[in-house]
């Protein structure tokens, strides 16, 4: 299965005429030096807002003009970002105080400051409940109530949660656990962990996102580097193929049956979904070294790339073709 899965990414590769990405624009991040993380989309109000982990601020940025028209200060080292649009509000996850902070979406003006522990980081939202849940500590994931801006919850974790994925058909929650080489799932309904799937050899599994028709996640890893696709029912890894170095963000292109890999070695790998089984490289889109996040709100891309000895700190917008 594996072999086969890799004999077709390098046919495929060859055959492969198009490309899948086209950079549209450069958005200059002016003055900002030092590590980016993670970013999110304001697809409605036009804005991007970039985390500039190293400045300790998140910066925004309006889409259309192409140029930051706000800098949000004052946020120890931010990790996870998100724009939630029903809520018009903005979460940073800050590693620096191991806190969310949560800021009004149409003023900028702070609402809140929830603590919960060191290395807070990555975000996600469950609008149905109307829940926040944020990765931090040794080995914890934190529940809000976006209501009250309360932690009501502290789901003990046997490693560090980095990127995770909330499932919208089931309770579920898939989380990478790289320090127990786990990909760990959690369960809402029943407030427990119910799985925690071995990765062996794998390490450093930082990214993942849901293909929830076909029943599979895809988990990014860095040691070595492999993009890897899992059964949501067995927990079974059903393809492995190659990915550049440094991965970071993974997003999942239902309509095109595409995976977007974002890599700091300076490429986003693109997949094509052949099957649930069955994936082969499509394109490896050449970026810049230290791109290693990225947005997407379904048809561009936002790459997050750190300045370097010959490369300013800019987004790179890409164009899905």
């Amino acid at each position: 299965m594996k072999k086969f899965a890799v004999f077709l990414c390098l046919c495929f590769v060859n055959a492969a005429g198009a490309q899948t990405l086209v950079l549209e624009r450069t958005i200059p991040l002016t003055g900002v030096t030092g590590k980016l993380d993670h970013s999110s989309v304001d697809q409605a109000g036009g804005r991007l807002f970039a985390s500039a982990w190293f400045m300790n601020c998140v910066k925004v940025i309006d889409l259309k003009a192409g140029k930051v028209v706000r800098s949000i200060e004052n946020l120890p080292n931010p990790q996870g970002v998100l724009y939630v649009p029903e809520l018009q509000r903005f979460y940073a996850a800050t590693e620096g105080d191991g806190s969310l902070h949560v800021i009004d979406g149409r003023d900028y003006s702070a609402v809140a400051v929830i603590p919960l522990g060191e290395d807070a980081d990555n975000i996600r939202y469950d609008a149905k409940s109307n829940r926040l849940y944020v990765g931090y500590e040794d080995g914890a994931l934190g529940i809000v109530d976006a209501t009250t801006n309360t932690l009501v919850k502290k789901v003990a974790l046997k490693g560090h949660p980095e990127a995770f994925a909330l499932s919208t058909t089931t309770p579920r929650v898939y989380l990478n656990t790289p320090h127990s080489h786990n990909l760990t799932v959690y369960d809402r309904a029943l407030d427990q962990v119910v799985a925690e799937w071995p990765m062996g050899e794998i390490g450093e599994n930082f990214t993942v996102t849901l293909d929830e028709a076909s029943n599979r996640a895809f988990v990014g890893s860095r040691k070595p580097p492999f993009f890897l696709v899992y059964d949501l029912t067995t927990g079974k890894e059903v393809a492995r193929i190659p990915v550049h170095g440094n991965t970071d963000d993974f997003h999942y292109d239902a309509k095109r049956k595409r995976i977007y890999a974002s890599c700091g070695e300076g490429f986003i790998d693109v997949y094509t979904q052949i099957d649930p089984d069955h994936y082969a490289l499509k394109e490896s889109v050449k970026t810049a070294p230290l791109g290693r996040t990225c947005s997407f709100d379904g048809d561009r891309i936002y790459l997050s790339v750190q300045d370097s000895k010959d490369q300013p700190a800019e987004i790179r917008v890409y164009k899905v073709q």
